[in-house]
């Protein structure tokens, strides 16, 4: 009586797998298998790295506008002319108000807030001065720290990039806008254009990224 194959199964080991009728991987290295790396080529290391890009922004250093606050309310009370009206300049979020006995003495309030401001490089372009407004015996003036890029001024510049002809493309993210382009040359070409475009909000470019 000849021995059977025990359990079933033929005699030595498959090398492969073939045929359309078994679930088995074919033979052949013919691709990578779950959890492998497969090779990069050149258009999936270009969708990784993306084009260069650059932020347009509009910020306003809120330490410096604290320090030149600091500064404005020790020029006032050492003022002699200044120094027994009451007068003060306090900031809450992006509003500083300016407060004196009468309108005289509030204008010269916000020239020493002003050339404060300057000095310590706050550009005076992001402030929005209201008029002053009285109450009793104070006058109160407000002043509105611009900050972000608002939707009306994002399509502004969209259509600006837009127009320039440049091979860039340029797209409003929150309070910024994103230019990006193949060539550096472009995005240069963009942010001089920006510059001189006139916009009233002062902008900056930053995270550049190749």
């Amino acid at each position: 009586m000849g021995h059977g194959h025990r359990d079933g199964l033929s005699p030595g080991p498959q090398a492969c797998y073939s045929g359309a009728a078994t679930a088995h991987t074919p033979c052949g290295n013919v691709g990578a298998g779950p959890g492998e790396a497969r090779p990069a080529t050149a258009l999936n290391r270009k969708r990784r790295i993306g084009l260069p890009t650059f932020d347009v922004v509009s910020e306003v250093n809120m330490h410096e506008v604290n320090n030149a606050l600091d500064q404005a309310n020790k020029e006032i009370t050492n003022r002699f002319d200044l120094k027994s009206t009451g007068s003060n300049c306090a900031r809450t979020d992006n509003v500083i108000t300016v407060t004196s006995d009468d309108k005289f003495h509030l204008d010269q309030v916000v020239q020493v807030l002003m050339g404060r401001l300057a000095k310590r490089q706050v550009d005076l372009k992001s402030l929005k001065v209201d008029d002053p407004v009285e109450s009793g015996r104070e006058v109160r003036q407000t002043i509105t720290i611009r900050q972000g890029i608002d939707g009306t001024l994002g399509k502004q510049i969209v259509k600006l990039v837009k127009d320039s002809k440049t091979k860039t493309q340029a797209s409003i993210m929150e309070d910024k806008v994103r230019v990006s382009g193949k060539k550096r040359d472009d995005l240069q070409a963009v942010i001089a254009l920006l510059k001189q475009s006139g916009i009233e909000l002062p902008l900056q470019f930053t995270n550049f990224r190749d």
